[in-house]
């Protein structure tokens, strides 16, 4: 095995020639081989193998990696200047195609017992000239970084791309538009095939590329967390209407970051009956102050302690909608009296008061209006309860 710089090249439109024309075409494309300093120096330092291929033919070199791009434009040149002569001998113009690639060889012996060499170097040179259209010059990638180094190959070579060759493999091509000593020589377009296959490819990549988020990756990461951001804040909706401890433990720890409420004062209830309302709620009334009551939670328990809602001058059914929102009871059968203030089945009075602070679970004591007071002076007419009853 060795490494083998190759300059693969074959007659284009090949194929529409008649057989006198083929055997001729040969013969032309062997002179001017024979023709090139390059190959008449490898010959004679035994570093060169010509290998027939059909229309064409492999030109082995190995020497060093520049030699087939030096015989490519020998032969273009030697070609060019005896255009006229060749198509008057061949009966049509002769254009060929050249692929130059280094890779590595097995060297064998054909049934001649002559040296020959076979492998990948010989195979991508080859798929390299197959991408390429009349005069083409085709450099793959491989051989063209190594160029790219020395004066002048760095000015004669151009990067065009990728191209899917047979059996799917993706070669990297430069062109090659130079000269030795005379003229430029070599097609200076993109190879038909280069722009087809290029534009294959990208087509079948934006099928695989996806959606929106697939080409724009950054965008993925906003996308999760606005999802999460949407997410906390409906769960938190929810709660808040739907779950009353936890609206109750929000409410407590805004209370207790916002800094210590002051203990409102005991909720006036409405006058007595004899004086147009009730009498105020005191603790004396009730045998003390209500076990769970507190003027303000204590910033130790806060978590501990909800606010007790303002219940007078509500119906029943929204007291126990408002008390359970905030994980409290209303004591059941509420006792009953006449007011002036609060209309009939209102609340006049409660036990706590608004506003302070109770454990959860606490129970509520309510009084509920039947409504002003019957006059005492009318035959028929109930008395008065003592006390706003």
């Amino acid at each position: 095995m060795e490494v083998a710089h190759v300059l693969f090249m074959d007659v284009v439109g090949y194929s529409v020639l008649r057989i006198n024309q083929q055997a001729s075409a040969q013969l032309e494309m062997q002179n001017l081989v024979n023709a090139s300093s390059e190959v008449q120096t490898a010959k004679s330092e035994r570093k060169f193998i010509c290998r027939p291929a059909g229309d064409g033919m492999a030109l082995i070199f190995f020497r060093d990696i520049a030699s087939p791009v030096r015989t490519a434009l020998q032969i273009h040149e030697e070609m060019q200047k005896n255009a006229r002569a060749i198509q008057a001998r061949l009966g049509a113009p002769l254009k060929m195609r050249m692929g130059i690639h280094s890779g590595v060889v097995l060297m064998v012996e054909d049934l001649n017992s002559q040296s020959d060499a076979a492998g990948e170097g010989i195979n991508i040179a080859q798929r390299v000239m197959d991408c390429g259209d009349a005069d083409h010059i085709l450099v793959s990638s491989k051989v063209a970084e190594s160029l790219l180094t020395v004066d002048p190959w760095q000015h004669y070579l151009r990067d065009i791309g990728d191209c899917r060759v047979k059996h799917g493999v993706v070669v990297h091509l430069y062109l090659l538009h130079g000269r030795l000593s005379g003229g430029y020589y070599g097609n200076v377009a993109i190879p038909k095939k280069v722009a087809e296959e290029q534009e294959a490819m990208e087509r079948e990549a934006s099928r695989f590329r996806g959606s929106y988020f697939d080409t724009h990756p950054e965008m993925r990461g906003r996308l999760a967390a606005l999802g999460i951001a949407i997410g906390l804040i409906g769960g938190c909706m929810y709660s808040w209407a739907k779950v009353p401890a936890f609206k109750s433990a929000v409410q407590t720890t805004f209370a207790h970051f916002a800094g210590k409420p002051e203990a409102k004062p005991p909720t006036k209830s409405g006058p007595a009956h004899g004086e147009g309302g009730h009498a105020p709620h005191s603790e004396s009334a009730h045998g003390g102050s209500h076990p769970h009551a507190n003027s303000a939670p204590d910033s130790g328990d806060a978590p501990t302690r909800v606010a007790v809602p303002d219940l007078l001058g509500k119906p029943l059914d929204d007291a126990e909608s408002a008390v359970e929102n905030q994980d409290l009871h209303l004591a059941k059968n509420p006792p009953t009296g006449y007011n002036t203030q609060y209309g009939e089945g209102l609340i006049y009075e409660q036990t706590p008061s608004a506003g302070e602070y109770v454990a959860p679970g606490a129970r509520i004591t309510v009084h509920i209006s039947k409504g002003d007071p019957p006059d005492a002076t009318v035959p028929g007419a109930e008395p008065s309860a003592s006390g706003g009853q």
